[in-house]
């Protein structure tokens, strides 16, 4: 039953990212389409579904219990960043791709691509852990592997003045949604009904928004273009295998931690350069 309970999850998933697929093939969306979806999504639907997640689903004595799990967390991103800096060297990665590399087996887009299939696999208990690990990933990216990137330039490249933490990128739409719902719940605020339910009713849309958004940049990407070489072959390994069993612990729930979605982008910090 555990099987065919996968497959019930993953279906829709599939589906809806297939749709947003074939919509975008026949030019139902038009190139601004995505990226006006994207911003929505980011910017309005996602901060929504967090804050109604969070003073639904967590009270401040759930949030003090998770003290321990952050702990966890901390410790398996650093184990990742030694983890990456191994791979990269065992698999001579070459000059130019060896922060992205260490970003793409430490870092990856876990809330708005991993928030749909980590609700749809482990529902709404999960959620704490996923906003937990999503807290602890920005802090990742945009303080520590940002840096990785900075110091690892293209050959063809000049050497650019480096780079400052971006508190911009840190304090995100989806990060002041957090912020704010974590304000209500320690000082009690009463938030009207009918503001959480509009709020509901925008959160709601972030899982099948984003999986139709995946569809429609998969088309626009090209399945084609995708290349298996080394780096990515390896990439690949390290996120989905290297990173998730440094990150297995006893406790039962930490199993909501482990990530679900790579981050694709071309981000990573060098110290291991």
């Amino acid at each position: 039953m555990g099987l065919l309970s996968s497959i019930e999850s993953i279906f829709p998933i599939l589906v809806l990212i297939a749709l947003g697929y074939v919509l975008r093939g026949r030019g139902m969306f038009n190139d601004t389409f995505s990226g006006n979806l994207s911003k929505f999504i980011l910017q309005i639907a996602l901060p929504a579904g967090i804050f109604v997640s969070v003073i639904h689903h967590l009270d401040i004595e759930a949030i003090w219990s998770l003290r321990a799990s952050f702990l966890f967390v901390l410790a398996s991103f650093i184990l990742g960043y030694v983890l990456a800096c191994i791979l990269m060297k065992v698999l001579n990665i070459q000059q130019g791709r060896k922060g992205a590399f260490i970003n793409m087996v430490v870092n990856d887009n876990c809330l708005f691509i991993g928030l749909p299939v980590q609700m749809a696999l482990f529902g709404e208990e999960s959620f704490p852990f996923l906003l937990l690990y999503y807290i602890m990933n920005t802090l990742s990216l945009w303080m520590v592997g940002i840096f990785f990137i900075d110091a690892d330039p293209l050959l063809d490249e000049d050497k650019k003045p480096g780079v400052a933490v971006s508190w911009k990128k840190i304090i995100t739409a989806p990060m002041i949604g957090f912020i704010i719902a974590i304000i209500v719940l320690i000082f009690s605020i009463s938030v009207a009904p009918i503001i959480t339910k509009t709020l509901d009713y925008l959160g709601n849309m972030v899982t099948p928004l984003s999986l139709v958004y995946i569809g429609i940049v998969l088309r626009d990407t090209g399945l084609s273009s995708i290349r298996l070489n080394k780096d990515t072959i390896g990439g690949l390994f390290g996120r989905f295998i290297i990173t998730p069993m440094g990150m297995k612990g006893d406790d039962d729930n930490k199993q909501y931690v482990i990530p679900l979605a790579p981050h694709t982008t071309h981000w990573s910090p060098s110290l291991c350069i």
